[in-house]
């Protein structure tokens, strides 16, 4: 019998002919690819590869080193974080959230290029064992809480409060990049189709992931010019 099962937490495009898929535990085999499939025709990809571990800590905001979890944030989505010297800290369950405030243990350090910081922390793995599942979240030497965006896919809500989510489960070998053929005209209904053994499970996969990336060379925001201020902001339209 074929269970419909929960593999795929979440996917999105990143262009017009690949995006990203995000399995809720890692795919430990490293011969066979998940069993996915481009519908609503059941076509196969025409590649599908997997994101390092380094990668998928960009999404999960942490992944799993040998002897170590590593949590990381990029400091480009948060203000607080633009000046080299802010201080950060890693709040959780696992740690009495903020209580980790002040820590020396708890707190991220900066690593990267200038114009591309980010802030990473290294946990041992018997700080968190494995078989942890928990709630966390980023937080300032000034007791403020980084926001978790609604684009996260590994998230948890509760009470009305987002925050990300941890699962030991998750080490850095779950997400996978898909790409479809160049000649793929978009309908509208495209799905991933996870057609394996015992499971069987379709998820919705809309056009909306390619809007994200368009900009624009105009100054936006307030604009002061005299004795007038105009507000400009962008957004893009689909094309029906």
């Amino acid at each position: 019998m074929v269970e419909v099962g929960s593999n795929i937490i979440h996917a999105f495009w990143e262009s017009s002919d690949s995006g990203l898929l995000f399995l809720s535990k890692d795919w430990d085999d490293d011969i066979n690819l998940p069993p996915i499939l481009f519908g609503p025709k059941n076509e196969t990809f025409s590649k599908i590869e997997r994101l390092s571990p380094e990668q998928c800590g960009r999404y999960s905001r942490y992944y799993r080193a040998e002897e170590s979890w590593i949590f990381v944030i990029r400091s480009a989505p948060h203000p607080q974080l633009i000046d080299r010297d802010a201080r950060v800290y890693l709040g959780g369950d696992f740690n009495g959230w903020d209580k980790a405030i002040g820590q020396s243990d708890w707190e991220l350090h900066p690593v990267g290029q200038i114009s591309d910081t980010s802030y990473e922390l290294h946990v041992p793995l018997d700080r968190i064992p494995l078989g942890t599942q928990a709630a966390f979240k980023f937080v300032t030497e000034r007791g403020e809480w980084l926001d978790v965006p609604d684009s996260a896919p590994y998230r948890a809500v509760f009470d009305g409060v987002c925050n990300f989510h941890f699962n030991s489960s998750n080490t850095g070998r779950h997400i996978f990049r898909f790409y479809t053929s160049t000649a793929h005209e978009a309908s509208g209904n495209e799905k991933i189709i996870w057609s394996g053994a015992d499971k069987y499970e379709v998820y919705d996969l809309p056009r909306i992931g390619p809007l994200t990336s368009l900009k624009t060379d105009l100054e936006l925001g307030a604009i002061v010019e005299g004795n007038s201020t105009t507000f400009r902001l962008f957004a893009p339209r689909a094309k029906l």
